[in-house]
């Protein structure tokens, strides 16, 4: 039976400004803080299919009137993922006091296929509302070549589309979840269910309402002394910023800044995804470069999700990573795509290839090297055919150049280096690799423009 989560929240993280900006709030941003900094909190609708991370979401201004049928046509009609109409919705029960949704499902639906609508929801309806908040992360290089929108509601339209459109390019790629291969193919090949209708303007409804309003009032106020910030290197990007909270007389010049600063003071394993991915893919071990103040057990404790790290902690050991030589042998894309959106800052290189050495090279490796600003040269390395291997990988790394072919002898000393260099676990060999990889890419590039 295919079952969808519709949900309604006001989120946590997303702000617009009537100036067309969009604000991700690192920390989550309390509504009453919200009206100070003259940001308007947003409306989200998501459709969920519970357990496979599959969903259709838009965006609208807290206070605007919203049309139920059009959000719920347009996910049944066009999103492929979804599967059309499912046999059961679940929803929240407060909903049908607010918009009779029982006519908007007989209008969108008059051939029944939906069955069952149910109120009395479970707890995997809660983690689809929790879901709600992070799917709709906003990564700023899908947006850097797009011109301001021309109003908030097209902006929010835009940042809609990009959330789809970044769903597709996982779903391409390898599975991040081994256990859900099964599920996933199972319902992928179902025969969508679509509408069998033409919409016609629809009634619209206002949706802040306390019920979908609660969670974001939740989020605690910033501690005395704090200030929201975002970072200069983000002024070139004039309508989407990042905010972050730092101490009010602090100037934001540290670029890493604004991912680290929390009112919590402390951070455990799931809200540092990209650095634990980093450490757990990075080719040697880190526990004898670690500082004084953090002890490998208290690093151990905090990998494994058992006790959380100090602010200053947390910073620390993100610029010791950043300041060592990276190479990394992630065991899942979802353990690559977390790493490398530590090392770059979500995409951001200077450039990034991979590397080919004809077609005599080894079959063995996948290579992808980049230069970071925040790190400098990096080297990935991935296993042919394990579960971080996937023909939608160079778009999960943003890889907009062609590969680069850096001759059969180099893939070939290349490959050599990398396959043994884990049973030795030296920090020394990685850095001759990587300016073995620098000379390489020097090289292939003056050749590219010769």
């Amino acid at each position: 039976m295919l079952t969808h989560h519709f949900t309604i929240v006001q989120h946590k993280y997303l702000f617009v400004s009537e100036e067309r900006e969009a604000f991700w709030v690192s920390e989550g941003l309390n509504p009453s803080e919200a009206e100070g900094l003259a940001l308007i909190p947003v409306i989200a609708l998501t459709l969920n299919v519970p357990g496979l991370d599959l969903y259709h979401q838009r965006f609208f201004k807290h206070n605007d009137k919203i049309s139920i049928a059009n959000f719920l046509y347009e996910a049944w009609a066009s999103n492929p993922f979804l599967k059309g109409i499912p046999d059961q919705l679940c929803i929240d029960e407060e909903l049908l006091s607010v918009v009779p949704l029982k006519g908007i499902l007989q209008l969108i639906d008059p051939d029944g296929q939906l069955k069952e609508i149910v109120t009395d929801t479970d707890a995997t309806f809660g983690a689809s509302k929790v879901q709600a908040h992070e799917q709709s992360i906003i990564y700023w290089e899908d947006f850097e070549l797009l011109r301001k929108p021309a109003s908030v509601e097209s902006l929010l339209n835009i940042i809609g589309k990009m959330v789809s459109e970044r769903q597709g390019i996982l779903v391409e790629s390898s599975p991040h979840d081994k256990s859900k291969d099964h599920l996933l193919e199972q319902h992928l090949a179902i025969s969508p269910s679509l509408p069998s209708i033409s919409l016609s303007p629809d009634e619209y409804f206002r949706l802040d309402t306390d019920w979908v309003t609660k969670e974001s009032w939740q989020v605690p106020m910033p501690a005395i002394g704090k200030a929201y910030c975002y970072s200069e290197e983000n002024d070139d990007h004039r309508w989407i910023h990042w905010l972050f909270l730092q101490d009010e007389d602090e100037e934001p010049n540290d670029v890493d800044q604004y991912k680290l600063i929390d009112e919590t003071r402390h951070y455990w394993s799931p809200e540092a995804e990209g650095l634990i991915a980093t450490l757990n893919a990075l080719a040697y071990p880190i526990v004898e470069y670690l500082p004084e103040h953090i002890s490998s057990r208290a690093l151990r404790s905090f990998m494994k999700g058992r006790v959380p790290l100090s602010k200053i902690m947390t910073k620390d050991l993100l610029h010791l990573v950043k300041s060592l030589p990276i190479v990394i042998y992630p065991k899942t894309v979802e353990e690559c795509t977390a790493a490398f959106g530590c090392i770059t800052r979500h995409g951001h290189c200077k450039y990034i290839f991979e590397l080919t050495g004809g077609e005599h090279s080894s079959h063995k490796f996948r290579f992808f090297a980049g230069n970071a600003p925040t790190t400098g040269i990096f080297l990935i390395v991935i296993q042919v055919g394990s579960m971080a291997d996937g023909p939608m990988l160079k778009s999960a790394l943003f890889c907009k150049e062609d590969d680069l072919d850096i001759g059969h002898a180099g893939f070939a000393a290349l490959s050599y280096w990398v396959e043994r260099l884990p049973e030795f676990n030296i920090k020394g060999i990685c850095t001759l690799i990587l300016d073995m990889v620098e000379k390489m890419l020097h090289a292939s590039m003056d050749g590219l423009k010769n």
